[in-house]
């Protein structure tokens, strides 16, 4: 089962964040909150993208200001999921 105390008991989307969780896609806000009711920001959907994808390593320059360098970015830079 996933770590996160703040997901209730028999939420529809439990089932999911233990799978998710179980295989690193997905990690909390901290090791024992997920806070399910916090928007996605637009790093942490291309986080969550890019270790679905096997965290591929791509040796590129993403070239956003408003971010410090980053493994996933550069990856979907480079698979023209952002632009």
């Amino acid at each position: 089962s996933h770590p996160f105390t703040d997901v209730p008991d028999g939420a529809p989307y439990e089932a999911a964040l233990e799978w998710a969780s179980e295989n690193g896609y997905v990690d909390g806000v901290t090791p024992t909150r997920f806070a399910p009711g916090r928007p996605m920001s637009r790093l942490g959907m291309i986080d969550l993208a890019w270790r679905w994808q096997g965290e591929p390593q791509i040796p590129v320059d993403h070239g956003f200001t408003d971010v410090a360098p980053r493994e996933s970015l550069d990856w979907a830079r480079e698979a023209r999921v952002v632009g």
